[in-house]
């Protein structure tokens, strides 16, 4: 089966700040490796949805990336639905 990987509103924007986080504190490098990382992982979900660990009965999952990252997302027919990408380098405010 074939799955389309849709991002929600909120993962995108966590996304976005997390690549923001690199620019100010990172180098290039980290950015290339984060974004690398996060295509990898996608198309793993795509080829196998439930390869990661589901983290609670309404079906959502967790896929850990570089140790640094992970994002959550659900299985909905034929879509998979990212909703949060959670950076836990980034220092609380």
């Amino acid at each position: 089966m074939a799955y389309e990987v849709v991002w929600s509103t909120q993962a995108n924007f966590e996304l976005i700040e997390a690549f923001g986080y690199l620019d100010a504190f990172w180098s290039e490098r980290e950015k290339a490796n984060l974004a690398n990382e996060v295509d990898r992982t996608i198309e793993l979900i795509k080829e196998n949805p439930f390869l990661f660990q589901a983290i609670d009965k309404n079906g959502y999952r967790r896929a850990v990336i570089l140790h640094l990252n992970y994002l959550v997302y659900q299985i909905l027919g034929n879509e998979i639905n990212i909703v949060s990408f959670y950076p836990t380098r980034k220092k609380p405010q």
